[in-house]
């Protein structure tokens, strides 16, 4: 039977949180809370942008999926990865959702979400959770259908802007309701 994978998706406009909130308030509940393991080897920085920028340290950046820029603004990270929970089920955990597959250079291409979904399919996650730019988002839902014919859609835009507690406690909510099922299956 071939992995089937349900997928969690967060969509919003260009600076309206979304890596934010899954890199500083889901991410580190599913580490800290609930003690997920992260699977050697499976987290990346995503993104070309950073490397050579002042104060980015790639193996420092790797523990905080942040760093400090010569402005003194702290920048969050699009980062990949994958975890296991304690009952042995693999989630997908991909920031980086702004990109579609051009055709036109190889870079647009290994970053796009349809590369990333594959990745994670091809590694057996029966969850993922990625961010989504609403720029593009007719593409991208193309392509994330592909992988799950009825993702889940979680939009920035119900929320107050700059109230990222509210929308991270709705993704772990629906993240947890997810987990419920696939571990009962186990």
């Amino acid at each position: 039977m071939e992995n089937e994978m349900k997928v969690i998706v967060l969509h919003g406009y260009e600076n309206t949180g979304k890596t934010t909130v899954l890199n500083s308030l889901v991410y580190p509940h599913l580490l800290n809370k609930l003690n997920y393991s992260i699977i050697k080897d499976t987290l990346k920085i995503l993104g070309r942008g950073h490397y050579g920028q002042k104060g980015f340290n790639e193996d420092e950046a790797k523990k905080t999926l942040t760093y400090v820029n010569d402005k003194g603004e702290i920048v969050c990270l699009d980062f990949r990865v994958i975890l296991k929970s304690p009952l042995g089920v693999k989630i997908g955990f991909v920031t980086q959702g702004d990109h579609v597959i051009c055709g036109k250079n190889a870079a647009d291409i290994e970053i796009s979400v349809k590369k990333h979904l594959q990745y994670f399919k091809d590694k057996g996650c029966s969850l993922v959770v990625c961010a989504v730019q609403k720029r593009d988002n007719q593409k991208i839902f193309k392509q994330v259908k592909e992988f799950d014919p009825d993702p889940i859609e979680i939009s920035m835009e119900e929320y107050i802007q700059g109230i990222y507690g509210d929308v991270a406690e709705k993704v772990i909510r629906t993240f947890d309701s997810k987990m419920k099922e696939l571990e009962s299956k186990k």
